[in-house]
């Protein structure tokens, strides 16, 4: 400190003889400089780095922990002082986890990637590096964690998008044969409807077919649009008049135990929509709305017209259900592909994740109100034409 001291001092002298003692102090005090101790700066990164640091004894218990565990994890150090790492590594990841512990114990530096608890009950991917140091004669384990939930969940959404590519291949490869399939069944119900006798009750029932094979076809060639990313075609038309239109197809998807309401405005004003997108949409809520009732309920249909915020002229159409609602915490990720509100495993989590590509195609909005045990209300929101 005193040589410090001193080439603060004289580093401003001058002239010949100020000139070497300047060079000299300049020396000594690089000197003094390399050798300070790095244990003074140690707090300092220990504080502010994102990285989650600990010490553990060879039993596994935290002696010393980074404040970085409470901003990350919510761990104060009271609370993990003295506990082991086990009670907080998910129980799928233990195994591998102490088997790279044990190689760190034999001198061998290890990594490992696994699931530890937060404070509040969540779970966070971090990967570990695991390495046994000799402190005073004691050996100790150092753990430096690195937080990993975004890079895990950007890789979930990649092979998400993956999935979704694959979905396009394979509809690509079957749209051809599927509609050939459903030409066959519109053929055969037309000819067989030709065949019935006047004020057949069969009629209305072959109607029915040859309605559903056709918009079917239409919806196979309207998922392979989206699939592709492909452009539709665009036109003005009366929403009211579309759920009208469609009411006999939507009573055979709702069944009989389920009570179909539809109210609509007659002065609706016009969308400019792709009119088999806007059925997919529809058909795609009130299927969702009817496996929510397997017991039976009531679904409304209805559309009005509205202001936005930005007292914009907009379309509303709602699709409400008394089924059994949907909790809270799943409602921020139903619009996800691959994520389904059904328990069934033939669910493919794709029917509203397209209902939210489309509507956003089209300029709109899609949101959901739900009460747990009482139903559910779907909207969508589109721009008038102007």
């Amino acid at each position: 400190m005193l040589g410090l001291l001193l080439a603060t001092r004289y580093c401003g002298t001058t002239g010949e003889h100020g000139s070497k003692q300047h060079g000299f102090w300049r020396r000594l005090r690089q000197w003094f400089r390399k050798s300070a101790p790095n244990d003074l700066y140690a707090p300092l990164v220990a504080q502010h780095t994102s990285d989650l640091i600990a010490l553990l004894n060879t039993d596994g218990r935290y002696c010393y922990v980074s404040p970085s565990h409470e901003r990350r994890l919510g761990y104060t150090s009271g609370m993990l002082i003295g506990r082991t790492c086990r009670e907080i590594i998910h129980p799928d990841d233990l195994k591998h986890t102490l088997a790279s512990w044990a190689e760190a114990l034999n001198q061998r530096p290890a990594q490992t990637i696994c699931r530890v608890a937060t404070a509040d009950g969540d779970w966070c991917w971090v990967q570990v590096q695991i390495r046994a140091l000799n402190w005073r004669g004691e050996y100790m384990i150092m753990l430096v964690a690195r937080d990993m939930s975004v890079e895990r969940e950007q890789v979930n959404e990649m092979m998400q998008m993956q999935r979704t590519l694959l979905m396009g291949s394979l509809a690509s490869a079957v749209i051809h044969d599927l509609n050939n399939m459903l030409t066959i069944v519109e053929s055969t119900a037309g000819m067989a409807e030709e065949d019935l006798p006047d004020q057949s009750q069969l009629s209305e029932d072959l109607a029915a077919i040859r309605y559903a094979s056709r918009h079917a076809g239409d919806l196979t060639r309207s998922l392979l649009t989206f699939a592709r990313g492909r452009g539709s075609i665009h036109q003005p038309l009366n929403l009211s008049r579309v759920m009208y239109d469609m009411q006999p197809l939507l009573s055979r998807i709702t069944g009989k135990q389920i009570t179909l309401k539809v109210d609509l405005e007659e002065q609706v004003w016009l969308v400019l929509v792709d009119q088999i997108q806007i059925e997919q949409v529809i058909v795609n809520l009130v299927m969702n709305a009817r496996d929510a009732m397997p017991e039976g309920g009531y679904l409304c249909i209805r559309t009005r017209n509205v202001l936005s915020p930005d007292h914009r002229g907009m379309v509303r159409i709602e699709v409400s259900d008394t089924g059994k609602g949907i909790p809270h915490e799943m409602r921020e990720h139903i619009f996800k592909p691959f994520v389904s509100t059904k328990n069934s495993r033939s669910a493919t989590g794709l029917g509203l994740a397209s209902c939210r590509w489309i509507v956003e195609q089209l300029g709109g909005t899609i949101e959901v109100a739900s009460i747990v045990g009482h139903g559910s209300t779907f909207a969508v929101v589109l721009p008038r034409v102007p």
